[in-house]
């Protein structure tokens, strides 16, 4: 089977770092273009990474390019306007998270997906992470006995480790060179601590009776 093409709207830091370098060396995929607003920015990452086509917004992009996927690592505050017309070319398209920065909002995206007839794709992985889903169990335990009264609010923090396996220091910026990149992904070995599924205790979960586990907080009624 032929790789996947992609398309990348934005070059930014997470959509270079945490995305691009890693996208670029899959044999599944090849990135075949890249829209981004800074031209200079544009030309060197499109030069650091191999990709062939360096366009100066996403409306370019979509009318010269045909793609498989699309990834668009932007502000989620800019969703609302980039997301329905990105939707129109009619392929998958992933995100970062949220989706949206208001309730209103979400539900425009979500009717627009509805009708486009694909389907946009959060990087939103907490979901699946062991350890979260542990932790999701203990604190329905813990509002279930009671033992710490009733909880209004819950956080859960956690070392990150090297989530993205050293991406950002070998970013280009806008303004000035990019640093040296392998040409693959650096092996995920971080001197701080790696995110586990080793449980921790209830008193580690809250000692003032609130409460969290999302990357970005929910509260609880």
């Amino acid at each position: 089977m032929s790789p996947l093409r992609l398309g990348f709207i934005g070059v930014g830091s997470m959509g270079q770092c945490a995305h691009l370098k890693n996208y670029a060396v899959l044999p599944d995929c090849e990135v075949v273009a890249l829209a981004e607003l800074r031209p200079e920015l544009a030309r060197r990452v499109a030069a650091k990474y191999g990709v062939p086509r360096v366009y100066a917004d996403h409306r370019e992009l979509l009318a010269a390019e045909k793609l498989d996927g699309i990834v668009a690592s932007q502000p989620f505050t800019r969703h609302t306007v980039l997301v329905p017309e990105l939707l129109q070319a009619g392929v998958p398209i992933f995100t970062e998270k949220p989706l949206a920065s208001t309730l209103e909002g979400g539900r425009r995206l979500a009717e627009a997906v509805a009708a486009s007839g694909t389907w946009l794709m959060l990087g939103y992985h907490k979901r699946s992470d062991p350890a979260t889903a542990w932790a999701v169990a203990e604190i329905q335990r813990l509002q279930e006995t009671g033992e710490l009264g009733k909880l209004k609010y819950v956080r859960v923090l956690m070392p990150a480790g090297d989530w993205v396996a050293g991406g950002f220091p070998t970013c280009c910026a806008a303004t000035s060179r990019c640093r040296r990149w392998s040409g693959r992904p650096r092996p995920a070995t971080s001197t701080r601590p790696a995110t586990t599924s080793t449980p921790v205790s209830s008193t580690t979960i809250s000692t003032r009776s609130t409460c969290c586990v999302s990357c970005w907080g929910s509260r609880m009624r």
